[in-house]
């Protein structure tokens, strides 16, 4: 398959420690180090990594939406076609959307 759209029922595509609250959460970069037995910058490079799902993937066309909820179960695994209707404004990078699957019966 050749994908171009992601979508989770999460905060975010990214490992949170791939994201700004490594600098703001030092206490969990210790407690991951201490988990993990390694240093977080070996596993999650930095910065060339940093919000690898936003950085590399968006230069290829390939979308991501967070925060998805409702009635995700109902589309799994089916073929169909999603809608994306953002909230309007200019020169933004993000926006709240509504995400609709038309899917086939």
């Amino acid at each position: 398959m050749k994908f171009r759209w992601l979508a989770i029922d999460a905060a975010a595509q990214d490992h949170p420690l791939n994201t700004v609250i490594r600098n703001a959460r030092p206490d969990l970069v210790l407690e991951a180090e201490e988990k993990w037995k390694t240093k977080v910058g070996s596993l999650l490079p930095w910065p060339e990594n940093y919000q690898v799902m936003h950085l590399m993937l968006f230069p290829h066309l390939m979308l991501h939406a967070e925060n998805l909820g409702g009635e995700i179960d109902e589309a799994s695994n089916k073929r169909g076609i999603i809608g994306a209707f953002p909230f309007k404004f200019q020169d933004g990078e993000a926006a709240f959307a509504r995400l609709v699957a038309f899917v086939q019966e």
